[in-house]
């Protein structure tokens, strides 16, 4: 929705005088604003924690989690000649799909397919690849596992819960690549502090440059995942493992065509398929 739509249903809510600069802010990066802490509003505004809660009170909030109430409604309503109402679903599909067209855009403009390529070599290089992921990025965990299966890669996934003596008996030869995404799992950020100091070969995928798990990283990925609100954006995602899983299909090339082609006879012989 744009900026200015956002704007005249925040206003809607309004009881007294607010920024406009902190208002348009919000409005312009709402789904953002939705998802950080009140400490990270005012480092990214410049404000003081004073000043955002006489923000806040203008909509009659008493908090920033009050507030995020407000501004969610705002999100899913529109201001029309006739007053306020709900929007269509036509146009929420249209704004995440907009969101994704952005995201696959400033992906593929900004990707550097020399560091695709150094983390092929480091795929194969390792003895395991070990996959860790929480939350909005189990499926991009879950997308990579399989396409290192069709490679016959060893690996294995884990989780934010996995039982810490399982990842103590992880052998540090072994490669970790992590997938984080704000908000970030704090529990994952624990696993990456002590694989770090066991001296792991880290390397990340995330979406901030300054997301909490660049600093445990040998090296990373910075992926665009702007979607609206609760949804998640995977379209970046979802193309740094497919150019991943072709890099790595590129450089054991008879290997790639072997499994293919087996796979091709097996499933034929099977009749797997109609």
């Amino acid at each position: 929705m744009p900026t200015n739509m956002t704007v005249a249903m925040l206003r809607e809510y309004l009881h007294s005088e607010a920024d406009e600069r902190l208002l348009h802010y919000v409005a312009a990066n709402a789904h953002k604003v939705l998802y950080i802490s009140l400490e990270q509003l005012c480092e990214r505004t410049g404000i003081t924690m004073a000043e955002a809660m006489h923000f806040f009170r203008a909509f009659n909030a008493e908090s920033f989690v009050a507030f995020k109430y407000i501004l969610r409604k705002c999100l899913y309503y529109e201001v029309t000649d006739r007053g306020v109402a709900k929007r269509s679903l036509s146009s929420l599909l249209d704004e995440n799909i907009r969101f994704e067209l952005h995201n696959l855009i400033t992906f593929c403009s900004n990707l550097d397919c020399n560091k695709v390529e150094q983390l092929a070599r480091d795929i194969w290089a390792a003895p395991e690849v070990n996959l860790f992921c929480a939350g909005s990025t189990r499926p991009l965990g879950a997308t990579l596992q399989r396409y290192l299966s069709i490679l016959h890669i060893p690996h294995r996934l884990f989780g934010p819960s996995e039982n810490p003596e399982t990842l103590e008996q992880l052998p540090a030869s072994g490669l970790v690549l992590v997938f984080g995404f704000a908000r970030y799992h704090a529990r994952l950020l624990t696993q990456m502090k002590l694989l770090h100091q066991r001296g792991f070969h880290i390397v990340c995928v995330t979406d901030y440059p300054d997301s909490p798990l660049i600093p445990f990283s040998d090296y990373h990925f910075l992926l665009p995942a702007s979607s609206f609100d609760f949804t998640d954006g995977y379209g970046a995602g979802i193309a740094l493992i497919h150019v991943l899983s072709m890099a790595l299909g590129m450089q054991r090339e008879e290997s790639l065509f072997s499994y293919m082609h087996a796979w091709d006879v097996d499933t034929q012989e099977t009749n797997m398929f109609w």
